[in-house]
């Protein structure tokens, strides 16, 4: 079975999630071996691991044809990846973040019961980790420790089908950096509720740790969707500040 990141397969999602390969599109397995120097075998193999997200489907005496998107597993980590570098990304970003907004302040609630000590800790040098990448404006460093502390968040829950969105969010954080959508210098704000999140966690006070988280979750994709030219994101991104300062 070939990694995920085999380029048979990696190429074929980027070119079916950009629209490149269009639904209905009979994909030829002798082409793609011929294309890529591989054998069939392994672009059969490819073609399975491109089916189990949805992208593809086989059937009998009419060969193996590219799905409209709304079969795809939008969840998928490799499918946000592909997705995001075509003309849909804006949506993509905007649903992803709407998913975000909706489980990341609830999950930073629930940490005030379940996290353990060493979930505590993990959460707090993380933050201090991205204080000091941030900083000093070192984005991929930045990013890795920002998946790192949202997927302890996560797991720090104990909700089991939050645990299962790790993967999805860690996706759209790198896709931010992806899109150039970070700001050459991380702000102080989105470093100083880092903090807050994993302090209002440690002294087991909910109402602060799910404003805190929720605060920058809606920060987060005002400031997305303004970078990707979203109409209104920035109107949005204002009030959202007024809301909090009223609080």
């Amino acid at each position: 079975m070939p990694d995920r990141q085999h380029p048979v397969v990696a190429d074929l999602g980027r070119r079916i999630a950009t629209g490149l390969l269009a639904p209905g599109t009979q994909v030829v397995p002798e082409e793609i071996a011929e294309q890529h120097g591989v054998s069939r075998s392994v672009v059969r193999e490819a073609l399975r691991v491109l089916e189990a997200k949805g992208l593809v489907q086989p059937k009998q005496r009419v060969g193996t044809r590219v799905l409209p998107s709304d079969r795809w597993d939008a969840l998928d980590a490799d499918v946000i990846g592909w997705r995001v570098q075509g003309p849909d990304r804006l949506a993509v970003v905007s649903d992803l973040e709407e998913l975000r907004a909706a489980v990341e302040p609830r999950a930073a609630r629930l940490c005030c019961d379940h996290a353990d000590a060493a979930d505590l800790a993990a959460l707090a040098e993380l933050a201090t980790t991205m204080r000091r990448l941030g900083s000093r404006g070192d984005l991929g460093g930045f990013t890795a420790a920002d998946v790192a502390f949202h997927s302890r968040l996560l797991h720090a829950s104990r909700n089991a089908s939050f645990v299962r969105l790790e993967g999805t969010f860690a996706a759209l954080l790198q896709a931010r950096e992806d899109l150039g959508t970070l700001p050459h210098q991380i702000s102080e704000d989105v470093l100083a509720l880092h903090e807050e999140i994993a302090e209002a966690i440690a002294a087991q006070d909910p109402d602060r740790a799910e404003r805190a988280a929720r605060e920058l979750v809606d920060g987060a994709r005002s400031e997305v969707l303004t970078r990707l030219g979203a109409p209104g994101a920035a109107i949005g991104r204002v009030l959202g500040r007024l809301r909090t300062r009223r609080r």
